[in-house]
């Protein structure tokens, strides 16, 4: 029988990340003072023993399912712990319950995640791809790699063109315009020369592309993929949490100058080089207005998904009734059944289903999410919300588990796993966005495994066969 580890490390490391875990969380506790419930106090504790096996874990295996989790502490329990303390100036954005009542929920949920997410992960097929450390693509996987790219850009060139773009058919041709990363990606994995001219090109012209509409939310998941994945192959441990700081810090600087450049950007048509000079403009402004003078309370709306999981705790059950397992029926057949043969089907980022369970109504064009956790309370309460997060998170883990698989006999899967698992990333988003880009993106990958044998040979390849075409 084979043992299970559910956190990529032994017992007594974790036994010492657990203690390290409580010497952190005693930092803050003169910050929470006020407010220091045993639920809050547990969930920054919870936030610390990530963090740390994260660190710890990041030079030993790619940290996918650790950054989900690092994600969903710092938007579910952090950011909404410190948002007591330091309120936004917009009350629109204030948490809506007691901490006792938010957190006695969250906290648990938060866990419950956590161990489900590693449940079905085994030790040896997360440890390091060292049989493919001096890898490198052969000439036809980067013919195929190649393809993918030039597919990819191709498609987003003429995607608005496309029959069906505006219908059913419109998610399938952002899928494939995806089909780029999986290419850049098997470069960066094998660290075949030209990875980094790939992987420049393809960031840059994503955002160029997005600085049209000024919504940057999956350059940030693309990026993140990005930064966990250097930090596998760099084998970084220690250096991992200056960076992640780092990054916390210039991502929340975005936040605040996206929403100043999007009310620019509605003001006139203007060139790329144009958007990109000014976005620039306004991120040095913004960053200077946070040396001199920072408002944490309004920095932290962008990080802090837990007003939204409040409202809803507020809202559900004394104004509106628990759905009882509704929204995720609904979520599971919108990722089975495509838009063109189920055209009543749920809306990804349905205003209206928002509305429904916080009460609140968005203005035009504004989208807004539950999350998985806020909508696993407002299906099941408490205990079955909780008991729902593990089932979530055990689904999660499972893909990922399938993926590391695969990786241990080709490190060039790691190159799928964003691809079919970015969404999970993203801790704002309901059950239906995540479920549907899961399965819709999956079977596209699956699909093209099936019918192009030249792209089947890449993948899967046996080591002995790929040592044999570099020796």
């Amino acid at each position: 029988m084979k043992k299970f580890n559910y956190s990529g490390m032994s017992f007594l490391e974790l036994i010492m990340i657990a203690f390290v875990s409580v010497g952190a969380t005693f930092l803050f506790a003169p910050i929470f003072k006020q407010y220091g419930t045993f639920w809050l106090c547990f969930g920054l504790w919870l936030t610390c023993f990530v963090f740390i096996h994260l660190c710890v874990l990041a030079s030993r295996c790619l940290i996918m399912p650790e950054f989900i989790c690092f994600v969903a502490c710092i938007n579910w329990l952090l950011a909404p712990a410190l948002s007591y303390i330091y309120p936004p100036n917009f009350s629109l954005y204030a948490m809506s319950v007691s901490p006792e009542d938010y957190f006695s929920y969250v906290t648990p949920a938060v866990i419950a995640l956590w161990i489900g997410i590693h449940t079905p992960l085994r030790l040896q097929s997360r440890g390091s791809d060292s049989t493919f450390e001096n890898l490198k693509l052969s000439r036809h996987d980067r013919m195929i790699m190649d393809c993918f790219i030039i597919v990819g850009f191709f498609t987003q060139l003429i995607r608005s063109y496309l029959p069906g773009n505006q219908s059913g058919l419109g998610f399938l041709y952002y899928v494939i315009e995806e089909l780029r990363f999986v290419g850049a990606f098997s470069y960066l994995f094998t660290r075949t020369k030209g990875w980094v001219l790939r992987i420049s090109l393809i960031y840059i012209l994503f955002f160029i592309q997005l600085s049209a509409g000024g919504v940057f939310y999956e350059f940030i998941l693309w990026a993140g993929y990005l930064f966990i994945s250097i930090a596998y192959i760099r084998r970084w441990r220690w250096r991992l949490t200056i960076y992640l700081v780092i990054l916390i810090i210039l991502v929340t600087v975005f936040n605040s100058a996206k929403v100043e450049y999007r009310s620019q950007l509605s003001s006139g048509q203007l060139k790329w080089h144009q958007r990109i000079e000014m976005l620039g403009n306004i991120y040095i402004s913004q960053f200077k207005k946070r040396i001199e003078r920072s408002d944490l309370g309004d920095d932290l709306v962008r990080w802090n998904q837990g007003w939204i999981i409040s409202r809803v705790i507020y809202v559900v059950p004394r104004e509106e009734p628990f759905a009882l397992g509704k929204t995720i029926q609904d979520a599971i057949v919108a990722a089975i059944y495509p838009r063109i043969f189920k055209s009543d089907k749920v809306e990804i980022g349905s205003q209206s289903f928002f509305a429904q369970y916080t009460h609140l109504n968005l203005s035009s064009g504004t989208s807004m999410a539950l999350s998985s956790v806020g909508e696993m309370y407002a299906n099941f309460g408490r205990l079955g919300g909780t008991i729902a997060m593990y089932l979530y998170g055990f689904l999660i883990g499972f893909i990922f588990s399938r993926f590391a698989r695969l990786a241990k006999k080709n490190i060039m899967w790691w190159a799928w796993a964003p691809f079919v698992m970015l969404t999970t990333l993203e801790a704002e988003w309901n059950v239906a966005d995540v479920l549907n880009h899961v399965t819709k993106s999956l079977l596209v990958m699956l699909v093209l495994l099936f019918f192009i044998p030249a792209m089947r040979s890449s993948f899967f390849k046996r080591p002995a066969k790929l040592e044999n075409e570099h020796s």
